[in-house]
């Protein structure tokens, strides 16, 4: 998956998940059965698994983290982060 389209998957994922609250009031995905359904031995709920795809996705682009800020123009204090030092980078991922 190129940088695009996991940064375009990140943001529609993203954008799902913002919008939860209204998804599961009209009904447009179904709540987990109990508050802690997710667990190895049982099938992920919906929600659990729009959360897990934003992980994966997350840790696919977060060697690009800093490139793709940069081609925006985003400081770092627009962003309320330090994405500008790679050795924050490393330390977060390990």
């Amino acid at each position: 998956m190129t940088d695009v389209s996991s940064a375009r998957r990140q943001f529609l994922l993203h954008t799902v998940e913002q919008a939860l609250p209204s998804l599961l009031e009209f009904g447009v995905i179904a709540p987990p059965a109990s508050p802690s359904s997710f667990s190895r031995s049982s099938k992920p709920s919906s929600i659990d698994t729009l959360r897990l795809e934003i992980d994966e996705v997350s840790q696919q682009l977060l060697p690009e983290l800093v490139g793709l800020t940069d081609a925006f123009g985003f400081s770092d204090w627009e962003l309320d982060s330090v994405v500008s030092f790679p050795s924050l980078l490393v330390s977060i991922r390990s």
